[in-house]
């Protein structure tokens, strides 16, 4: 049986992208709405999930957050726009995510981290190196951010 991935996005241009670059070997499910997306979860074996940022009905990051929680096993990949550090800090450290894809993309791109969430490394000693990168990566966010805050409530005053 092939593995499945869902995709949840609010564009259907989106999901067809996805879809015709990743059909060759993933049973690819589409979602727009995040109970429907819960659903799926819960009726079929799904190896990862791809959230679009925004989606209709509830944020990427709440959406990621909740399959997190009822589906630990599940491949987590957040799609966001370029450069969004803020999104891309929340979804590492709330959703632990396994991997980010920023739009716009290319098909290569997609397929390259795709395959690095997907592979059977993620789950051994070789994946340590990319989750203390990613810790890292989270903790350098989060001080920006606490940075900007300060800067931005010293400038208002």
């Amino acid at each position: 049986m092939r593995r499945a991935i869902l995709v949840v996005a609010g564009e259907p241009d989106v999901y067809k992208t996805i879809a015709h670059t990743l059909h060759r070997t993933f049973d690819v499910l589409q979602s727009t709405q995040s109970d429907v997306a819960l659903s799926l979860l819960r009726s079929r074996p799904v190896s990862a999930v791809l959230v679009d940022i925004r989606t209709p009905d509830i944020d990427g990051l709440s959406l990621l957050a909740a399959i997190r929680s009822e589906f630990p096993q599940v491949k987590r990949v957040l799609m966001t726009t370029f450069g969004n550090r803020t999104a891309s800090a929340d979804a590492i450290c709330r959703a632990q995510i396994h991997g980010l894809i920023s739009k716009p993309w290319t098909a290569g791109q997609l397929e390259q981290t795709i395959a690095e969430v997907m592979s059977e490394q993620a789950d051994n000693e070789s994946a340590r190196p990319r989750l203390r990168e990613l810790s890292e990566t989270c903790r350098e966010l989060k001080a920006a951010l606490q940075s900007l805050c300060v800067e931005a409530q010293t400038n208002g005053r």
